[in-house]
């Protein structure tokens, strides 16, 4: 059994002995070994560090083989399973250690946030608007900004959290559209206090 160094730089390498290489980059380790013959195919495998690194014939990997790492591979679930519970993470959720008061109490919670921007934000687009192009008015940001911008943003995370590593750096998504929000509403929106609606 061999472990990685336990204080890695950044883009510091290790090559365990008869194994692939790998190098730590953006917070973890990441296994680098050339894919098919003739290609220039890289495959950047994320490793937890807390995991020790067993060698079986040759193959360095944390369930001890290169093959337990890819997804779809008879051993993969199996293996992935057996490191789960090896690390001590249980199979599933326990119903008996759920706070249910506290969990609808912060969901209620969650509801009210939604409805203090749900409440006013339809008599604000009202105003907004002329009548002779209202509904198009207050149609297109809204499917915009909830459809496109909150639909995409699972993948959108997903993505991001997938080529850097981090598993946080997801949040920088919806930070990053809720600054531009603000921003371009502080310097485009208009002030639509006693505006009359009928003379827009």
């Amino acid at each position: 059994m061999i472990d990685f160094p336990a204080s890695p730089t950044e883009n510091q390498m290790f090559q365990a002995p008869g194994g692939p290489r790998y190098v730590y980059s953006n917070g973890a380790w990441r296994m680098s070994d050339p894919g098919p013959p003739g290609t220039a195919q890289t495959r950047n495998r994320i490793v937890n560090p807390a995991f020790q690194i067993g060698q079986e014939n040759g193959k360095v990997g944390p369930f001890g083989g290169n093959d337990s790492y890819t997804a779809g591979t008879p051993d993969f679930v199996k293996n992935l399973n057996d490191a789960i519970t090896k690390h001590g993470y249980p199979a599933g959720a326990d119903p008996k250690q759920i706070n249910f008061p506290m969990t609808v109490l912060l969901l209620t919670i969650l509801v009210i946030y939604v409805t203090l921007v749900y409440a006013p934000i339809a008599a604000f687009l009202v105003e907004l608007f002329p009548t002779r192009i209202r509904y198009t008015g207050m149609s297109l940001p809204y499917h915009i900004g909830n459809g496109w911008f909150g639909g995409f943003l699972p993948a959108t995370v997903f993505a991001i959290v997938a080529a850097t590593g981090n598993i946080y750096s997801g949040l920088w998504y919806p930070i990053i559209i809720a600054a531009m929000s603000f921003v371009v509403a502080l310097i485009f929106l208009p002030e639509t206090k006693d505006r009359d609606i009928n003379k827009i």
